[in-house]
């Protein structure tokens, strides 16, 4: 029966500690559950081990539960090392509300079964084993419903954090002392401890839930209105430029007769000289007339109808060749602060030179999108690429 126990035990030292890396990751980096795997696998058997030790020593104390949080945080940081505030803070507020989630179910055990809450945490029994399979399983509900629910990536304000941090030592320190304080006294309330701990757990779990979701609402949402208010500007701007080329055809048709019938008066006479200077007349007018350019993304024709207007303005040729799926993953957002960029630099980069050019190229390879943007740059080599 004793090898049962601490089998239970050792089960849930593994779902605490797994829960843990998919908590923190949650919020930190995604990315690491999948390409850690491996790492988080390792780093919770050793974990569990070593809770399983400590809990020989003494199965429940005020010691233990701060070692347990040491090894905690020590292993988040192997995974998260590049984000150390962070993995402090969401190390501690995973642990503060496992720790209230064992409490609240203890607690409720004993109500229920009329038993002393000391009873189930300083000693093994089927109702420490019930009391495990219950706060496990909770956690394991809230865990999952937070990876669901949370965004790619929350933008949370470091001021939310710290509070998050403090708030979550405060009701730690001030949850262990009234455990102490019960199990270790006969005069134990179980139904006002029990209040204490669900109140609590509900209080943290709607932080988490509807604060951390509602913030990151708002700043995606503000992220968004940043993004249309560049898109009217460019929009604008695109608008100007294709009025100015509508207006370069309207003047130049009421004059492209004239300048038929000048040609052929000049190729009757046979003035080679003046023919050649007309028609290189006529080709820099040509090449002030621009297209409006359809990508198949609303977004990056904005872009590129922009960025060739003021490339035109200053002397650069400028060269499309793009096409971008509809179901492309990248978002609007990113298309455009990664597109204006790379053609705000080959732009400037081609300021000065001698033949100055910009050629853009985007196209889907597979699952990927390639941009590609090249332009004359002859200071350090012939060709610069970006």
């Amino acid at each position: 029966m004793n090898l049962l126990y601490w089998s239970v035990e050792y089960v849930a030292s593994l779902i605490e500690a797994l829960f843990c890396f998919v908590f923190c990751g949650i919020f930190i980096d995604k990315k690491k559950l999948t390409t850690s795997k491996y790492k988080i696998i390792t780093l919770t058997f050793v974990i569990s081990s070593f809770v399983i030790i400590i809990n020989n020593i003494e199965l429940f104390s005020q010691a233990t539960t701060v070692i347990g949080l040491g090894i905690l945080l020590l292993s988040q940081y192997f995974i998260y090392y590049r984000h150390l505030i962070k993995t402090l803070i969401f190390t501690i507020v995973y642990f503060v509300t496992m720790v209230l989630l064992d409490f609240s179910i203890v607690y409720s055990i004993a109500y229920i079964s009329e038993l002393a809450a000391g009873d189930i945490l300083l000693e093994h029994s089927l109702f420490r084993i019930i009391a495990i399979a219950f706060s496990k399983g909770l956690l394991g509900c809230l865990i999952f419903s937070l990876y669901k629910l949370t965004t790619p990536k929350s933008v949370l304000p470091k001021r939310y954090l710290i509070a998050m941090l403090f708030s979550s030592i405060f009701i730690f320190v001030l949850s262990l002392i009234i455990v102490f304080k019960d199990i270790h006294s006969d005069m134990g309330n179980l139904t006002t401890t029990s209040v204490w701990f669900f109140i609590t757990v509900l209080i943290l779990v709607l932080v988490m839930f509807f604060g951390i979701l509602k913030i990151s609402e708002y700043y995606e949402g503000q992220k968004q209105i940043s993004l249309l208010l560049m898109k009217n500007k460019m929009l604008e701007e695109s608008m100007v430029e294709t009025e100015k080329t509508f207006s370069l055809w309207r003047a130049s048709l009421h004059d492209h007769k004239h300048n038929i019938l000048h040609l052929m008066t000049l190729a009757e006479s046979n003035n080679i000289v003046e023919i050649e200077n007309c028609l290189r007349r006529e080709n820099d007018l040509l090449s002030k007339k621009l297209f409006f350019y359809k990508t198949g993304n609303g977004t990056v024709d904005t872009v590129l109808n922009v960025k060739q207007a003021m490339a035109h303005e200053i002397g650069i040729a400028f060269l499309i060749n793009a096409s971008v799926p509809n179901n492309c993953r990248v978002t609007d957002s990113h298309l455009c602060v990664l597109l204006g960029n790379l053609i705000d630099n080959a732009i400037n980069a081609s300021k000065n030179e001698p033949v100055p050019y910009v050629e853009v190229s985007i196209r889907q390879i597979k699952d990927c999108l390639v941009i590609k943007v090249l332009n004359s740059f002859t200071k350090t080599s012939k060709c610069r690429q970006d």
